[in-house]
């Protein structure tokens, strides 16, 4: 609002200096949300491998070649219980690279997205 404050109208010059000091930081904080957004965005495009092995990618001292399938979860589950000692977490929109055993179990429950 470009209103005419007098000189004399202290309430009135501090109210504009604030109100264009709190239009900046709203501008900053907007264009830092949408950094961080895309950020977040570039993450899940991406796959996430839980068939094993070491996260460089070279194979284990026991290599077992089960079938693998891409997927992605309809709901965000946490601390998921598959066979003996191995928990998954996985998020809405992150698409993941797991074997068919664990493809199977999560589709039988529904929560595969197709």
């Amino acid at each position: 609002m470009a209103v005419n404050v007098t000189p004399q109208n202290l309430t009135g010059r501090r109210k504009t200096e604030l109100e264009t000091a709190r239009k900046e930081e709203q501008k900053q904080a907007a264009a830092q949300m949408s950094m961080v957004t895309a950020q977040a965005q570039a993450v899940k495009e991406g796959v996430v491998d839980l068939t094993g092995g070491t996260s460089d990618g070279e194979p284990t001292d026991v290599e077992v070649n089960e079938p693998t399938k891409k997927m992605r979860v309809n709901t965000d589950l946490e601390s998921v219980t598959i066979g003996h000692g191995t928990n998954y977490n996985f998020e809405v929109g992150q698409t993941y690279k797991v074997t068919q055993s664990v493809y199977d179990y999560l589709d039988d429950k529904g929560f595969v997205w197709h």
